[in-house]
């Protein structure tokens, strides 16, 4: 997908002191990059005579292939399946900001929706190589509307279809042209669904089987029709019976052509897939594991009603439902109340609680690597492989992408141990960096604003090597020690206020990294000849937990913190750096900590 741009002119960036991820093992080696691909060094000494142009030393972090996401909704307020008046700027700010969570290459996602919403989108998305503008798109899901009524889940019933006597023209009549499109969930079971199965893959569109009620028979003569991919295992589908096992029965069926690999999605968000399910699914069939996060626009946003194409969805927490109707603002409702028990959980004009049915994730993918690696125990190389090998594997990439052999384009994500992300690359040039003081890159950070719920998210605009280079800092990213990483809700919005100048302060803090991080105005925040706070100090209120958060213009706030900090429930201490003196205890927001 990238153009020609390995030319022998071009300059040489070597990655040192780092394990990269190579033929499923991290191995201690350099990585050397040129033209936006990765470049074999042997011939670079031996044939050219030419050694690097720069170094960078990574500090013993790990490089893996950068995350694929083949299945995403939108994020951060855009949602791809609303037919807008500018479709493609919406998917460019989702290509900018999941980078910050190591994703080079995505396919955005329209879930069920009318035959005019299709025709309006589906054109406005074409295929793109990622670079400086962010993630590449290597072609749209369209999950839906073929698929079960059933199992619908948070796909709104009245768009629903079923294939009609030319099934394939129907399709297309439903979707437009398809150019762009490069995966199609439906349900197998469905009348005439198998030639449209052939006909797709005629043309190169990978079929997934997903929102279905068939049986383990339909699902194998789906494969045979040419059907590769199982939308996010376990949901949607009939749940396993010894029996029959319906589609999961794929992953260890004997009867799928010889050489077939199947590939199924996984949802490991913490809420999708109990982690015993994660197990079964990962020690059956590993190498057909992708990773995907489902993730709904709500992504980085926060608690509170948001849409995912022709439906709300209800955000609480880290779980997102399909919404119920809203209570009358005016009062009661005339109409009684809704006196059914609704199995499954759906919509209902009569309620107002909302329902049950879960809509897609809100997690990030780099959240769903590390917890895929947790709940199933398996090695970091099958955690990372299951983010970006499987799923280039799975659309016929594997030599472009989710690799780092020779050759292969240069999108690559850097990681600590715990594998947080630390710099993103497409092509080569850093393009996310994590605000880790210890890291080698310094990232100015800004943040979408929800009007219901303001929040501030960690998400990059520009990188510079040094922080005095960049135009004007906003924000500052510090990230908390283990111990102090509990109690913090997702996404919450945290009432601040700077000690030295008394004015507000908005904060975010990411429960999983530990990171929170606090946005200015310039005037508060420039300071002397090294841009940093004039504050020395902010207090957190998070219900029932007060923090004393203070700032070092040293830019050492991390291993200063780890010194400094201690929280206990209902009250707050204060153990000041040598040389300061400690402040009053359980101070409130707005109280002076200088």
């Amino acid at each position: 997908m990238r153009g020609e741009q390995g030319a022998a002119g071009a300059r040489v960036l070597q990655f040192t002191n780092c394990r990269i991820l190579r033929g499923g093992k991290l191995l201690r080696e350099d990585l050397w990059v040129r033209g936006g691909r990765i470049l074999d060094p042997e011939k670079l000494f031996f044939e050219e005579r030419r050694v690097a142009d720069e170094r960078r030393d990574c500090g013993g972090r790990i490089l893996a292939p950068g995350f694929i996401d083949v299945q995403i909704n939108g994020g951060f307020g855009v949602d791809f399946s609303q037919a807008t008046e500018d479709v493609g700027s919406g998917v460019a700010l989702v290509a900018r900001r999941i980078l910050s969570h190591g994703v080079t290459s995505f396919c955005p996602t329209l879930v069920t929706s009318p035959p005019e919403v299709y025709h309006k989108v589906v054109p406005q998305i074409p295929v793109k190589s990622g670079g400086p503008h962010g993630a590449g798109v290597l072609g749209l899901h369209l999950e839906g509307p073929f698929i079960s009524r059933e199992k619908r889940g948070a796909h709104p019933e009245a768009h629903l279809r079923s294939f009609e006597a030319d099934a394939f023209q129907d399709l297309l009549a439903t979707y437009g042209p398809l150019d762009n499109v490069r995966i199609v969930t439906l349900a197998p079971e469905l009348g005439r669904s198998h030639e449209v199965i052939r006909a797709l893959t005629a043309r190169g569109i990978c079929v997934s089987l997903g929102h279905s009620v068939a049986d383990l028979r339909a699902a194998e003569d789906a494969v045979w029709s040419g059907a590769t991919f199982i939308t996010h295992l376990f949901n949607a589908m009939l749940p396993f019976h010894h029996r029959d096992p319906g589609i999961v029965g794929l992953l260890t069926s004997d009867r799928l052509p010889a050489g077939r690999c199947i590939f199924y999605g996984m949802i490991a968000d913490g809420t999708h897939t109990n982690p015993a399910a994660l197990r079964i699914a990962h020690r059956a069939h590993p190498q057909g594991l992708v990773l995907v996060t489902d993730a709904i626009p709500a992504l980085g946003l926060g608690n509170g009603r948001h849409t995912l194409g022709q439906q709300e969805v209800e955000v609480d927490g880290l779980t997102a439902y399909v919404a119920g109707e809203r209570p009358d603002p005016l009062g009661p409702r005339s109409q009684p109340a809704c006196q059914v028990a609704h199995d499954p959980p759906r919509a209902c004009p009569l309620c107002s609680q909302g329902t049950k049915t879960l809509s897609g994730s809100i997690a990030p993918m780099d959240v769903c690597v590390r917890h895929f690696l947790q709940a199933t125990g398996c090695s970091v190389e099958s955690a990372l492989e299951a983010a970006s090998l499987h799923p280039a594997q799975l659309l016929g990439l594997e030599k472009s992408k989710g690799t780092l052999d020779f050759g292969a384009d240069a999108d690559f994500v850097v990681l600590d141990d715990s594998l947080h992300v630390q710099a993103t690359y497409i092509s080569g040039p850093v393009l996310a960096g994590c605000g880790d003081p210890a890291w080698c890159w310094r990232a100015v950070w800004e943040a979408p604003v929800c009007p219901a719920h303001p929040i501030s998210v960690i998400l990059p605009s520009s990188v510079s090597p040094w922080p005095w280079h960049t135009p004007m800092w906003q924000t500052r990213a510090v990230r908390l020690p283990e111990q102090l990483r509990g109690g913090w809700a997702s996404g919450a919005l945290l009432a601040l206020r700077t000690a030295t100048v008394g004015s507000d302060v908005r904060g975010w803090c990411s429960p999983t990294s530990g990171v929170i991080v606090l946005t200015f105005s310039p005037f508060e925040f420039w300071g002397g000849w090294f841009p940093s706070p004039l504050l020395t100090g902010a207090v957190l209120g998070t219900g029932g937990t007060r923090l004393a958060l203070p700032l070092f213009s040293s830019l050492r706030c991390k291993a200063q913190l780890r010194k400094c900090l201690q929280v206990q429930r209902d009250r707050m201490v204060w153990a000041p750096p040598v040389g300061r003196e400690q402040p009053g205890k359980n101070h409130l927001p707005g109280q002076g900590l200088a």
